[in-house]
């Protein structure tokens, strides 16, 4: 039974691990995939930009040169900002990741803890119930001994009871003998018996 429960405990314990880097594996892919959709948004949005940008240098050379510097740097530092926010977006990952295996390592000590402790109960519960056997066992062997002693003693009285009586009851026939009277069947009867 024991064997039982360790495999279905460790059946457990693979199924959870398997959920968790499911679910790891899941937020890792949304993670990923909300980058992606932002960085395609953000090129989209550039790309209308430059396309505003390049009628407005049809209309004005000057303003488009001055524009386009400017497009230039903000670009750069929008690529920049956005690499910096996918960095911190990883790294916010990986902490919400090693932070969940944390709690999940813990939550499984507290498991293995709780188990142990209720085995642990089980055991000494275990053994109260055999020491109060043992006790029950010793008392009912005792109270069996005493019956027994007292039975033998009722049975050592009566026989000295029976010994008195067959004794006078010797004596009354030897009595009854010595007078030369007869009717004497019934003692010899009652001691025979």
């Amino acid at each position: 039974m024991s064997v039982a429960r360790a495999r279905l405990e460790k059946e457990h314990f693979h199924q959870k691990q398997a959920m968790r880097k499911v679910l790891s594996d899941r937020a890792s892919n949304d993670l990923k995939q909300r980058a992606e959709r932002e960085f395609e948004i953000f090129e989209r949005d550039q790309q209308l930009k430059h396309q505003k940008d390049m009628k407005q240098a049809e209309e004005a050379r000057k303003k488009q040169e001055l524009a386009r510097i400017e497009i230039d740097k903000s670009r750069k530092e929008q690529l920049q900002l956005k690499k910096q926010q996918l960095e911190a977006d990883k790294q916010l990952s990986k902490l919400y990741t090693d932070e969940r295996e944390r709690i999940t390592r813990q939550q499984h000590v507290a498991e293995q803890e709780k188990e142990l402790a209720k085995r642990r109960e089980n055991i000494e519960c275990r053994k109260i119930q055999e020491q109060q056997a043992q006790e029950n066992a010793k008392r009912r062997a005792l109270k069996e001994a005493e019956r027994l002693q007292q039975e033998k003693q009722v049975l050592q009285k009566v026989k000295q009871e029976d010994d008195i009586f067959a004794q006078f009851a010797l004596k009354e026939i030897e009595r009854f003998k010595a007078k030369g009277k007869g009717g004497t069947n019934l003692l010899k009867k009652a001691i025979n018996a």
